[in-house]
């Protein structure tokens, strides 16, 4: 697995123009032809991306007419318009896409939604990743079968049995809220609370380290007896290194908005006094990513 020198994740394989590319940062590199470890030869991309799929289909012996919609395809200008307007004059049989085939398009000779991977977004480790993963199913399902034809869907996943896939299958709106909301209730999650992201980050892991200890215990200190108020310990981000800049963080829990922004900005005011140089704070309120 080739790692970008920069980010700590993996770079990702972009088959068009033979590029290994990290999603992060940028850097970009030839897909490499022997293993920078060993030298063997016996090397070759693997995923279940988009292109792969792509693959897969114009092998079929039925010889479908294939259109691919992701980052590669659409970013030229128009991108977007000129492959859904293809689509929509039928030049193509089959419309592979990320997320963004899935909402609001109306297709009407569309009678087949195939939904591959569909519980990947449940493994995120976002607390809204059972949400987004009904979102993401009932909208894609919903591109079949909107002219005069019935529509049909299938749905590909690994952990079937997930409350988010079962009602979502089902269409039951109320269930998955039903077990959604008391899951939430339970592990103190919005809308029971408020969270506050603090993280700091650093050229210098062990400095973003201290840094972000001594802004921590300041405040313990000030709000630790503060009622509706919880704190996380410290934990390296999901995605821990981002252009050479190592990233620690905490999250805070808030029954009070308003009191929670009167922290941020407690926070804001005293990491100046605590930090070692060179590193930097990022605050975000009831962020859209956990990630």
């Amino acid at each position: 697995m080739q790692r970008c020198p920069n980010c700590s994740v993996s770079l990702t394989v972009h088959a068009h123009d033979r590029q290994a590319i990290c999603h992060y940062c940028g850097y970009a590199q030839p897909i490499p032809v022997k293993c920078p470890q060993c030298a063997s030869g016996n090397i070759k991309p693997f995923g279940v991306g988009t292109q792969k799929v792509e693959e897969e289909l114009l092998k079929h012996p039925a010889g479908f007419s294939v259109l691919r919609m992701d980052l590669d395809t659409t970013s030229g200008k128009q991108g977007h318009q000129k492959l859904l307007d293809a689509f929509k004059n039928k030049e193509a049989d089959i419309l592979i896409g990320t997320q963004m085939v899935a909402k609001g398009h109306d297709f009407p000779n569309v009678t087949l939604v195939g939904i591959l991977a569909a519980d990947a977004s449940l493994f995120l480790g976002d607390y809204r990743s059972s949400e987004r993963t009904f979102q993401l199913i009932t909208q894609a399902s919903g591109r079949a079968g909107r002219g005069d034809k019935p529509g049909r869907v299938i749905l590909q996943a690994y952990n079937v049995d997930d409350y988010a896939i079962q009602t979502a299958v089902a269409q039951n709106y109320e269930e998955f809220y039903q077990k959604e909301i008391a899951l939430r209730q339970k592990m103190i999650y919005p809308p029971f609370c408020h969270i506050g992201l603090v993280m700091v980050s650093g050229e210098n892991p062990e400095h973003a380290r201290i840094s972000i200890e001594r802004l921590k215990g300041q405040i313990m200190s000030m709000y630790n007896n503060e009622p509706g108020f919880l704190c996380s310990d410290i934990m390296p981000s999901p995605v821990f290194v981002i252009r050479n800049r190592a990233r620690w963080r905490f999250v805070i829990k808030m029954a009070s908005i308003n009191e929670l922004v009167k922290l941020v900005n407690y926070a804001s005011s005293v990491f100046e006094k605590l930090k070692i140089k060179g590193t930097d704070l990022t605050v975000d309120i009831d962020p859209s990513n956990m990630l």
